[in-house]
């Protein structure tokens, strides 16, 4: 009873519907829930250019708005969390929700919709018993005033998108959603969930918000195609003339990411004069809308017709973001450009600059299981022997529980390599003497070498040993210790909860590695493995003449590829680049191979910090006379206490080399 009467008199008195602007609404209700301004309510004057998305939600003129901005720029508030709020607390009305798969409605509901409504008073509308209280997967969440917020999937069958209809509809992700599924035999889901509008007529109102993928998405058609491409202009603090804001006006001396950073300007395309960082944040407080059918004149007149539509088509880029400064946007820049990791360019040109990845700033290739056993059933060479062409090798271990899977590899100094051999050795118990064993076997291994191709006196020890010390580090620590030529690795990233220790870094390649010494005196190096890996993948789409190009050899086990590809990089679902996604159990020998990239890349800086291009074949070479002794021409770089046993015949025997069955 008391329910009933406190939403049937009691709160319509509290929240009367109004008819305020979704600006006022913003500013005298929304506080900003997250960020720099976390506590703070929204105003509309800090970042002036997303006033011309609010203007567009009121403006009948449009029924759609469909929005592409960076990361990180106060997009998903103002494109979905704001409108979502005036749609439910205002206007009172329901309200579609389009994501792209029904399980992401609670993450969405809980961490993007939720906080901001706690913040305002309108928390006290939210349900507490039922959908959108505690767990499972609101699909249909009532308020305190009656209105409903409606969550529709991409995915599934087309029943679960035609039930219901709302005037308001938004949608995140478009381009996540824009695929025909499986279970559907109609139109793809953004148009079916659109449609749910249809009944209002010209009074609907759809609102589209995504970082763009390819010029073919579907949210890049629909701002720049199907809509009024319409981009602010401001204007510059030295001559007056207005110009949309561009990467190509942005400039830095490019010796390092730091000299990037301070030394970033914004290059005027009309005076040329270079902006400070405050004069372009001064220069954002005015800006003009420009559709993509005009321009703006000498006096700071839009000159030019509005093109015929009725689809606001809204974009801008990190320069337009009072919340970035152009210094660190020149310094991810410079690092995107310095960098092999494709991945890192492609975030920098999506997230960044809001603009879609075509063939033109590179393919977006996967590296397949299909495709590398392709490549490999064609390869005219073989595993076992070190090619003529080598500058050293390497030899990478990843430590298991049951096994060490160790991995070698020829590389010359510009990144082109190929697997010699691979393998396990076995770790027969859990106990430290059981792991220092099979440490030692391996090492065995690497002090015997393994011979150059037309040379039957060489054999060719690893340059560097990378041992993955995530497992049981005391036990490991303790054995690099007494084993000079092997360091213990880390790896760092997204998928890896590994924080940084030790002392002050004595080495490092932004963005791939650091080096730092550690209080037991090992130096440890930390590898981001989310950029090296994409290294590897990338590499094998190289040509032969290219430098970095990575040859498979003819004789590698379909286990070894499946391991090399059981992880491939997919869209980050939060919209700020990549991450790597897990499609099969075993991926060691992808590891091995990330800290082989590392360990070649700190190779060739060290090479090019101290103008020495080591030869490896003579400072690491260990010779065989005809018929007589080996003669050890060097202090060994391996550890000179272990004892030699014999070789293992591992490729006959290891059952990820024969078979695929633990994939």
């Amino acid at each position: 009873m008391i329910d009933e009467i406190i939403k049937g008199d009691f709160l319509p008195r509290l929240f009367p519907h109004a008819s305020r602007s979704i600006h006022e609404f913003a500013e005298q209700e929304v506080i900003v829930p997250k960020g720099p301004r976390r506590g703070t309510y929204f105003d509309c004057q800090f970042a002036p250019c997303m006033n011309f998305v609010f203007d567009a939600i009121m403006d009948k003129r449009w029924r759609k708005v469909a929005v592409v901005g960076p990361t990180q720029s106060g997009k998903s508030l103002v494109c979905n969390n704001i409108p979502m709020l005036y749609t439910l607390f205002e206007l009172q009305e329901d309200i579609i929700v389009g994501i792209p798969d029904m399980e992401l409605a609670r993450g969405i509901w809980m961490e993007k919709i939720k906080p901001v409504i706690c913040s305002t008073r309108f928390e006290a509308l939210l349900p507490t018993k039922g959908a959108g209280a505690r767990g499972g997967v609101p699909v249909a969440i009532e308020l305190g005033n009656g209105a409903f917020l409606r969550f529709m999937g991409a995915g599934g069958g087309d029943a679960q998108r035609s039930s219901h209809t709302a005037r308001i509809v938004i949608m995140t992700e478009v381009d996540k959603m824009d695929d025909i599924g499986e279970a559907s035999e109609e139109a793809d889901p953004v148009s079916q969930i659109e449609m749910r509008a249809d009944a209002y007529g010209d009074t609907s109102k759809i609102l589209l918000e995504c970082t763009p993928s390819s010029e073919g998405g579907r949210i890049w058609q629909e701002v720049t195609v199907l809509g009024t491409g319409s981009r602010p202009w401001v204007p510059c603090p030295h001559c007056g003339r207005y110009q949309a804001l561009e990467k190509k006006g942005l400039v830095y001396d490019s010796e390092d990411a730091l000299t990037a950073e301070e030394t970033a300007r914004y290059k005027c395309a009309h005076c040329e004069s270079l902006w400070t960082d405050h004069e372009r944040r001064v220069a954002l407080k005015t800006p003009l809308l420009v559709h993509k059918t005009q321009e703006v004149d000498e006096t700071g007149t839009v000159i030019g017709d509005e093109p015929r539509t009725k689809t606001f088509g809204f974009h801008f880029n990190v320069l337009y973001s009072p919340m970035q400064s152009i210094g660190k946007t020149a310094a991810q820049q410079w690092e995107a450009d310095a960098s092999e990791y494709k991945e890192k360019k492609k975030a920098m040109v999506q997230s960044k600059w809001a603009m879609p990845w075509s063939e033109d700033t590179g393919p977006d290739l996967t590296c397949s299981f299909s495709f590398l056993n392709t490549r490999a059933k064609g390869s005219q060479t073989r595993m076992g022997k070190v090619p003529e062409w080598a500058d050293y090798i390497l030899m990478e271990v990843d430590v298991q529980k049951r096994w060490l899977y160790w991995h070698c590899e020829a590389y010359k100094h510009d990144g082109t390599s190929k697997v010699i051999e691979y393998g396990i050795t076995d770790i027969v118990d859990e106990s430290d003497r059981a792991i220092v064993k099979a440490l030692d076997q391996t090492n065995d291994i690497a002090m015997e070498g393994w011979q150059i191709e037309n040379d039957q006196e060489t054999l060719v020890q690893p340059r560097l040993c990378m041992l993955d010390t995530g497992y049981r580090y005391d036990v490991l620590a303790g054995w690099l210790k007494h084993h000079t030529g092997w360091f213990g690795v880390k790896g760092t990233g997204r998928g890896n909860r590994v924080r940084m220790t030790g002392k002050k870094a004595i080495f490092s390649i932004p963005g791939i590695l650091t080096v730092r010494p550690q209080d037991d005196g090992n130096r440890i190096w930390f590898i981001d493995v989310d950029a090296t890996k994409s290294i590897v993948h990338d590499r094998y789409f190289l040509g032969d003449e290219q430098p970095g190009y990575t040859d498979i050899p003819a004789d590698v086990t379909r286990g070894y590829l499946m391991s090399i590809t059981a992880e491939q990089r997919v869209p980050d679902p939060k919209g700020d680049g990549f991450v790597w996604e897990k499609v099969r159990r075993r991926n060691d020998y992808l590891d091995c191979r990330s800290y082989g990239v590392a360990a070649q890349m700190y190779l060739a800086e060290k090479a090019k910090k101290d103008g020495d291009r080591v030869e490896a074949r003579v400072k690491h070479n260990i010779r065989r006379e005809k018929g007589g002794d080996k003669v050890d021409t060097r202090k060994s770089f391996l550890a000179p206490e272990t004892k030699k046993g014999p070789r293992r015949q591992i490729q006959q025997n290891n059952w990820l080399n024969s078979t695929g069955r633990y994939f």
